[in-house]
């Protein structure tokens, strides 16, 4: 068939929604006019079956023959599914007249009453014995879904209701593309005329406003429903306010709660009296949720047996007097009785219930073929977490039955919606995070601006809230304190312990340290000192754990077991001040690995950073400079045998050498199993009131073992400078000047005699001068007196004696130690 071109009179700009087929996903706003759209409508595509083979078909394969794309006469908030709540209005009237019989000529009857610009075209189904048409008219102002409603029904009202299947009306009704089987002709006829101004059929309306007063088709008329056992729609299907009170409340449970002074219960159920009525048990409760009052002064027997539903019973009732002079076209919906009611049930606790329930289901769209995803497990959730959730009745709402912006609402939904509740205040990092997956981001589940983008769009789609990002934050700081929990101390109680001792001796059982009353005590106090930062950060514990000995021993896998998720060896003293407090700040176990760092740097800063009980910085998403007081302990790790710096403050480093205790696959598996109760028995002795410092019996010990780590111990020059000073010197050595000792040394004469005298005094001026050797020309005198210092046989002296005649008087001297003085030592 030849693909005809129609060229209206009269022509306008439309916006419909249109996709590919029914289940798309990729629906979206198009602008066309009608002339491209009367064109589109008379063009179908033949389908390969026939009429017969159709017909024949299950209804879900006929759907998926004719869905060849369609559109919605209409535009939508945004490009996407198709979703009803997203419309937003109608450009163009389309009506199914699915009801049609053989000659009824609707299109010619259509003619004769409208002149407007208009097209009809046959369906997939359709047949000259049983026609099935659809017919398209375009608008020349967009319309909003009430109004579309409107204007659809007069019209088919004109035409003839019993033509159309009620549900055309629908303003989100999804019109297919024209489609045919190959063995029928296709329909297809269009009217060139004017477009139709939408206002011009609003106003041939009283009040277009008022429902009752749109065309119905015969199914719908209230002599339609009183015939079928006089009964309306069912109340609980009821949009709105009205609805969701019929659903929280029977007929029965809405007299007991709001009008137990107005009717009194008979002996049989469904009879009630009106107190104030001449009669008995004249009100009728059927079980379809309306009520039918026979007594003649009860002010809720409208229009003789018009019935009511739990919401308009007790509105009437308590409300009805709150209409006296309101007009009679007024629209129920708006008359003082209405809105008190509304504003009564919106503070009902059973309805705000059934509200918020209703917010968790998945509602399904009405549109033809499309399918939805249930999320039946979050429903689930919801279903288990329904019984005791008072919390959900201290929410307020609007006349919209929404849940209020306040916050108020905002605070207890952040502490009590079943996905919001699952973001929890970490004490010990200080960040919030994420237990719930929804509200995670591609870095994990510490709460970031992804975050809070997917909270605020959690707001807007489960309880039609519009947060700020920036507003989610000020909220999650509001309730921190209520949503805190600190990992660390539920980590460290989470077993009793078994009153079995197993800290003191861990070193030795798994690291191979020495078994010493040192030992032991060190790690006791280490471990008690880590459950003490734990739950009293800054409390003054400013020493490390150091742990030297052979590669491959396990000295960082026992800590990393031991620490839980709360171990970080990346700590270094060279990085810069803001890293080292992330760091310091986001872990309770830290390790300097081999030391790291702290060569590079001066010791004296590093061990004032050490022994700080708080820092004080703006953490990352942080607003404000702030304290924080240091939750965390240190060890250290190093395969050197000298590796403190300086002279003092090494008091800081306990040191526990261990020599290692075989494989680490052999041992680890039994430190993974105590690891609870190595922390259940530190937890004891922290509430018990242990002391946090080594007792002074073994200060030292601990001094002598720090002293034999000293990287000035290792320095290769100390035996070449013991060596030197035990030289002895020539007689005249005293006369000698600075070159000729230099020369002595350097160049000596073998045939010159052999010295005979002691050398009594000693300078690091005089090691730089007379020591044969270059290396200790790049000495700083502070590193040279550190060696003098452990020099066997010299000791510093008070004395201000030059140690030669050609020195100056030094700031320290050393002196000999007579013989019988070290046989002393």
């Amino acid at each position: 068939m030849e693909t005809r071109k129609f060229n209206p009179s009269y022509d306008t700009n439309l916006t419909i929604f249109v996709g590919d087929n029914s289940k798309a996903t990729n629906w979206e706003n198009k602008e066309t006019t009608w002339s491209s759209l009367l064109n589109r409508c008379a063009d179908t595509t033949k389908t390969k079956e026939t009429l017969v083979q159709y017909l024949q078909m299950d209804k879900a394969k006929q759907s998926k023959i004719k869905d060849v794309g369609g559109f919605v006469g209409g535009y939508f908030a945004a490009n996407g599914r198709r979703k009803k709540e997203g419309l937003i209005g109608r450009t163009v009237v389309t009506l199914d007249a699915d009801n049609v019989k053989k000659d009824s000529n609707i299109w010619e009857g259509f003619k004769e009453i409208f002149s407007f610009a208009a097209c009809i075209y046959s369906t997939h189904k359709h047949t000259e014995e049983a026609p099935r048409l659809r017919i398209i008219i375009p608008l020349a102002d967009s319309t909003n879904v009430e109004q579309y409603e409107a204007v659809a029904r007069y019209i088919a009202g004109k035409i003839g209701m019993e033509y159309f299947d009620p549900t055309t009306f629908q303003a989100s009704r999804l019109m297919f593309w024209p489609s045919t089987p190959k063995d029928v002709d296709f329909f297809f006829d269009w009217q060139d005329g004017e477009i139709l101004n939408p206002e011009e059929i609003l106003q041939k309306y009283k009040d277009w406003k008022d429902v009752s007063s749109w065309p119905m088709h015969k199914s719908e008329t209230p002599e339609a429903i009183l015939n079928n056992k006089r009964k309306a729609p069912d109340p609980t299907s009821k949009g709105g306010i009205v609805g969701a009170f019929c659903n929280a409340y029977t007929i029965e449970e809405a007299i007991e709660k709001f009008l137990p002074d107005v009717y009194v219960p008979t002996a049989q159920r469904d009879r009630y009296t009106y107190k104030n009525g001449s009669t008995y048990g004249g009100l009728v409760v059927y079980k379809d949720g309306y009520a039918f009052s026979n007594h003649a002064t009860d002010p809720a027997r409208l229009n003789g047996q018009h019935g009511c539903n739990a919401f308009d019973l007790v509105r009437i009732h308590k409300f009805g007097a709150e209409d006296t002079g309101v007009k009679d076209d007024t629209p129920i919906n708006r008359r003082p009785s209405f809105l008190k009611m509304e504003e009564l049930a919106t503070k009902d606790t059973k309805v705000k219930r059934y509200i918020l329930k209703q917010r968790t289901k998945s509602v399904k769209d009405d549109f033809e073929g499309v399918d939805f995803e249930e999320t039946a497990q979050h429903g689930e959730r919801e279903q288990a977490q329904e019984d005791g959730e008072t919390w959900k009745d201290k929410l307020t709402f609007n006349k919209r039955m929404e849940v209020e912006n306040t916050p108020t609402n905002l605070v207890l939904l952040f502490l009590n919606d079943p996905e919001l509740k699952q973001i929890k205040f970490d004490t010990f990092r200080n960040r919030d995070f994420s237990f719930s997956e929804r509200f995670k981001n591609t870095k994990g589940a510490i709460i970031n601006e992804e975050s809070t983008g997917k909270i605020s769009l959690y707001f807007f789609t489960e309880w039609n809230i519009k947060v700020r990002q920036s507003s989610i934050f000020d909220y999650l700081q509001t309730t921190a304190t209520e949503r805190s929990f600190n990992p660390v101390q539920d980590f460290i109680r989470r077993e009793e312990w078994d009153g079995k001792k197993r800290i003191e001796t861990a070193l030795i059982d798994y690291l191979g340290a020495a078994d010493t009353e040192l030992n032991r005590a060190i790690t006791k106090k280490w471990f008690v000192g880590a459950v003490a930062r734990a739950f009293e950060p800054g409390i003054k514990f400013d020493y490390v754990l150091t742990i030297p000995g052979p590669q491959g021993i396990g000295k960082s896998t026992f800590f990393n077991t031991i620490a839980g998720s709360w171990f970080s060896d990346s700590f270094s003293f060279a990085a810069k001040d803001n890293a080292k407090f992330e760091a310091v700040n986001s872990a309770w176990i830290l390790e300097i690995s081999e030391l790291n760092g702290l060569k590079r740097t001066e010791a004296e800063a590093a061990k004032q950073f050490i022994s700080k009980q708080k820092d004080t910085y703006r953490a990352a998403y942080g607003r404000t400079v702030e304290d924080y007081p240091r939750h965390c302990v240190f060890a250290a790790t190093t395969n050197e045998e000298y590796f403190l710096t300086g002279d003092h403050g090494n008091r800081r480093w306990w040191i526990v050498k261990a020599e290692g205790k075989g494989r680490v696959s052999s041992w680890l598996g039994d430190l993974k199993a105590n690891v609870g109760q190595l922390w259940a028995e530190a937890y004891k002795y922290y509430t018990d009131g242990e002391e946090l410092c080594l007792p002074e019996s073994l200060d030292k010990e601990a001094e002598k073992i720090q002293d034999e780590c000293n990287q000035v111990g290792g320095d290769d020059l100390l035996p070449i400078m013991e060596s030197f000073l035990d030289e002895l010197l020539p007689t005249d050595w005293e006369t000698k000047n600075k070159e000729e000792r230099r020369s002595f040394f350097r160049y000596r004469d073998p045939l010159e005699a052999i010295g005979t005298v002691k050398r009594k005094f000693v300078t690091a001026e005089v090691i730089r001068n007379e020591l044969p050797d270059e290396m200790v020309r790049k000495y700083p005198a502070q590193r040279i007196n550190a060696l003098l210092e452990r020099c066997k046989g010299w000791k510093l002296t008070s004395q201000r004696t030059k140690p030669g005649q050609c020195y100056a008087r030094a700031r320290k001297l050393f002196v000999r130690i007579p013989d019988e003085e070290e046989d002393n030592i």
